[in-house]
């Protein structure tokens, strides 16, 4: 574990420790316009496909919203996904291309007594983040940072480290047995979701 992953993860092992137990939640670590811009990620992300309903790009959107649809399953306890094998996708959009890269290695690790961190450290573009709590037993919510593969690990500016410009949060739901995805609030016109295989 690099140096930089070890102060993210000490840091949000230091939060969950100082938040009640009835409340560790993210409504306690995120602003009010940031609530707002994950609440809105999955309407943000449905407008942004519709351009692409037909032309060039008409079967990666409809891949997307395929990935999105269908009945979202409730959550198993959040740190039984730890050290679960995994593969992630991303499949991004902006008002001019949908696209969908192909699958990466990406790992899903505990922190502490409570945390719950994923990591997609392969690949040019790179997340890392908390998993926490949702609120309705069939989400939960990705706190973390983007970086890219030059550069060392970056969380959520929120937890002490990090760039708010990098900051990077979305709802992650169920969609099938061994089968998850995040869709993430847009950053710079840019919506992005994460298809993640636990198989």
């Amino acid at each position: 574990m690099t140096r930089s992953l070890r102060r993210f993860s000490a840091l949000f092992v230091a939060l969950l420790a100082t938040l009640p137990l009835h409340a560790q939640t993210a409504d306690e670590i995120l602003t009010p316009a940031q609530t707002e811009a994950l609440a809105n990620a999955e309407t943000d992300l449905r407008a942004s496909l519709a351009p692409h309903a037909s032309g060039q790009d008409a079967a990666t959107a409809t891949d997307i919203l395929a990935v999105i649809g269908g009945e979202r399953l409730p959550m198993p306890d959040r740190l039984s996904l730890a050290g679960a094998p995994c593969k992630v996708r991303s499949l991004q959009v902006t008002a001019d291309i949908a696209i969908a890269y192909p699958f990466f290695s990406c790992a899903f690790r505990q922190e502490g007594p409570a945390g719950l961190v994923l990591q997609k450290d392969s690949g040019s573009q790179r997340r890392l983040g908390l998993l926490a709590p949702g609120e309705d037993g069939t989400s939960l919510i990705f706190i973390g940072g983007r970086y890219y593969g030059y550069e060392a690990p970056r969380g959520f500016s929120g937890f002490g480290s990090g760039d708010p410009a990098f900051d990077s949060l979305g709802l992650m739901y169920r969609g099938g047995t061994d089968r998850y995805y995040i869709i993430f609030a847009p950053t710079e016109g840019r919506s992005e979701v994460y298809e993640i295989l636990t198989r």
